[in-house]
């Protein structure tokens, strides 16, 4: 079982080595780019989300506040309310 972990641990060593690995210039760009690429999204659905909700929002927050109103002047509420002045 040891020599099994012993030999694994070699062949893992040996093939890091045929890596080829990026350069420190080739790091720092691709980080870059990553690094672009996510905060031009977060901006793009932070919008997104702001404007959907803003829609959706809106327009059930103006249907359900109509139907509320309605509601409350039909079972009497602002009669209610102007006689208890």
């Amino acid at each position: 079982m040891f020599n099994k972990i012993v030999a694994y641990v070699k062949e893992a060593r040996e093939e890091l080595k045929k890596v080829t690995w990026p350069t420190r210039e080739e790091t720092r760009r691709l980080t870059l780019v990553v690094l672009g690429v996510t905060i031009a999204f977060s901006i793009g659905l932070g919008l997104l989300n702001s404007l959907l909700g803003y829609i959706l929002f809106g327009a059930i927050g103006g249907l359900l506040g109509g139907l509320t109103v309605k509601a409350l002047r039909r079972a009497g509420y602002f009669t209610y309310l102007a006689e208890k002045r």
